[in-house]
């Protein structure tokens, strides 16, 4: 009675995680895992889409994309999320909160006429659900941002344009 039971336990299990696979493994423009479009110490430069077309856009036309680690006088600094394609979608990597690697670190500095904005999406559909307007303080540690702006060195930015992204 007991084997029969765990029999069928791990056939419902197996049966469950191969659906979460192939409904996963599925290539969809509009799916980014909460990534950023970055290279390893940033993205390219902004590819002049409408800035207010939704989504994937938030990601594809930022220049850098990270989490934040600590705030300094004139900005922050972030621990980068990094991508890249495998088997046609795309992976997001990001170190451990805790666990930085600091000489991965980028010095993000706000230009004087810098603007802020949150982007919230819908976790299970991966899409923007809203934007609305925002300040500097509303950029709180751990807070996963996606800067515009322009690249000064390799770890050194100045920011135009900071999107603050929150998942639901």
């Amino acid at each position: 009675m007991k084997q029969k039971f765990l029999r069928k336990t791990a056939f419902a299990a197996a049966l469950g995680l191969m659906l979460v696979c192939i409904s996963c493994g599925q290539p969809d423009g509009n799916k980014n895992g909460g990534a950023g479009k970055t290279e390893e110490n940033g993205g390219g430069k902004e590819t002049g889409k409408n800035e207010d077309s939704r989504g994937q856009d938030v990601f594809d036309g930022a220049d850098l994309a990270g989490r934040v680690i600590e705030f300094t006088e004139g900005g922050f600094t972030i621990t980068p999320i990094t991508s890249e394609n495998v088997d046609g979608g795309s992976l997001a990597a990001e170190d451990a909160p805790g666990h930085e690697d600091e000489s991965k670190f980028i010095h993000v500095t706000y230009a004087k006429e810098v603007s802020f904005h949150i982007v919230v999406f819908d976790m299970g559909e991966q899409k923007e659900i809203s934007r609305m307007d925002a300040d500097r303080d509303s950029i709180k540690k751990q807070t996963e941002v996606a800067v515009f702006g322009t690249k000064q060195d390799e770890k050194n930015w100045t920011a135009d344009k900071v999107f603050i992204i929150r998942w639901q």
